[in-house]
């Protein structure tokens, strides 16, 4: 559980949708007006590589009226040479939302993803073109002293490692749902 304390105009969510074939990422920005009053704002987003501190690679600003309720804002932004993520290359990109007026920041918001496509295609799983096949298991992380939360992140990534050795390519947390740190390893 965690409390999160906004000014009454805030970024609620950012749903990122890969377009690999175009080397674009659409980002559907989701800002909340929690007064009553409409309230001019400047959205700067931006996209980064996630493995490095390197350039960004894409930012786009754009200025709106936020009326109370839900705003939605699409951005399309084009990543050259984006780097496919796969099992065997997890490569993310991080998204970095800035909410302004003026020049004050009222809000951040930053989320991870990857540049993929998923499709089937004559009943196969399709990732990034090619037919993959998904080999998964249950897993139920029973872990000594605390039963779902591991006493150190290495014991987890030591079972990730083992499951790909044995040919797994997809793990599906079972009966309880793990932490946030477990489902970014």
């Amino acid at each position: 559980v965690r409390l999160t304390v906004t000014d009454p105009v805030y970024v609620a969510d950012v749903f990122v949708k890969p377009q690999l074939e175009l080397n674009i990422a659409e980002a559907d920005v989701q800002t909340v007006n929690a007064s009553r009053q409409t309230r001019a704002v400047v959205l700067e987003v931006s996209v980064a590589s996630h493995k490095s501190a390197g350039p960004t690679l894409v930012s786009q600003r754009v200025e709106f009226t936020v009326p109370p309720g839900s705003h939605y804002t699409s951005l399309k932004l084009p990543i050259r040479n984006a780097v496919p993520w796969s099992p065997d290359n997890p490569h993310l990109y991080v998204l970095d939302a800035r909410l302004a007026d003026g020049e004050l920041t009222i809000d951040t918001f930053q989320t991870r993803f990857g540049m993929r496509s998923f499709t089937v295609e004559d009943g196969n799983f399709v990732l990034n073109g090619n037919r993959i096949y998904i080999k998964g298991a249950f897993w139920e992380g029973q872990y000594p002293n605390t039963l779902a939360h591991p006493r150190d992140l290495e014991i987890v990534r030591r079972e990730i490692r083992m499951a790909k050795r044995a040919g797994f390519n997809m793990l599906r947390p079972w009966r309880m749902p793990p932490i946030p740190a477990i489902i970014d390893l």
